[in-house]
């Protein structure tokens, strides 16, 4: 596996939802993380919450392949506070849990349990 330094983002922009095909969306949340542009937005039609724009097919597979995605903790303290990626996908026991903390304080933000989530999420490292 050749791994790049960094991640290429390239975005495209989604005219219509992914879900029940409408067209009118608001956008529910907006932030730059380390420059990077991350824009969700709710479907008027069904309220399916999705990113648009979102990166591009030859985007993402150089993301998954990218040390941005694999080890993102050698971006130093910024990985922390702002990441991009796993703190380091090979070492994943240890990143998965400070990963899960990190995200579920996030999540807390928005509502006490019990409540209802559905992530849908897909990764994988080529090992060769």
């Amino acid at each position: 596996m050749i791994m790049e330094e960094t991640a290429t983002w390239e975005f495209e922009t989604l005219d219509a939802c992914l879900l029940c095909d409408g067209r009118q969306f608001r956008t529910v949340f907006r932030r730059d993380i380390r420059s990077v542009p991350l824009q969700f937005v709710k479907c008027d039609g069904c309220e399916l919450v999705f990113q648009n724009p979102r990166l591009t097919q030859p985007a993402l597979a150089r993301y998954f392949s990218s040390s941005t995605f694999i080890k993102d903790s050698d971006a130093g303290g910024r990985a922390l506070k702002e990441p991009l990626g796993y703190f380091d996908y090979l070492s994943w026991d240890e990143s998965y849990k400070r990963t899960a903390r990190f995200r579920l304080t996030r999540l807390a933000r928005y509502g006490r349990p019990p409540g209802r989530l559905l992530e849908i999420s897909a990764s994988s490292i080529d090992s060769r």
